[in-house]
């Protein structure tokens, strides 16, 4: 058995940072990373978050998510994110990740402050986990009368 709630992991793709006019790409992220009591969990799917916080005037930004089963071959155009030309939150749904994944970006004009993270979800090959299992208590009040 599966769930989102235990099944899930936030990956750091990109720190908050400015980036110039041209093209830089991220660092590839393995999402097949050695997990709780030594099991590899294989994430198939995850929500992007990209956060533009500003953009100089004329600015624009596409930023394509590559993914990659052996960090060597990539998937040049495996999402595409175009046109952003605000400061906001924008989001991609994407299914069917491979191991590595990393963001290419093209900066036009002029810099943009941006960030981004990837939630992944719908592990396989891991057995549910709860995150917290730390117990509940209860403590009631002397003066409550639980039986009347």
């Amino acid at each position: 058995m599966y769930d989102i709630f235990s099944n899930h992991k936030v990956v750091n793709i990109k720190a908050l940072a400015t980036q110039t006019t041209g093209t830089a790409a991220t660092t590839a992220k393995n999402l097949m990373a050695v997990a709780d009591k030594g099991l590899r969990e294989r994430n198939n799917r995850g929500l992007l978050l990209v956060e533009v916080t500003n953009v100089n005037t004329t600015g624009d930004i596409t930023i394509t998510v590559q993914t990659s089963p052996d960090n060597s071959t990539w998937d040049n155009d495996f999402a595409v994110l175009t046109g952003i030309t605000a400061a906001g939150l924008y989001m991609a749904d994407l299914k069917y990740l491979n191991r590595y994944v990393r963001l290419s970006s093209v900066c036009a004009d002029a810099n943009v402050d941006w960030g981004a993270k990837l939630i992944t979800f719908d592990a396989l090959r891991r057995p549910v986990k709860q995150a917290d299992a730390t117990e509940l208590t209860v403590d009631y009040a002397a003066n409550i009368d639980l039986m009347p």
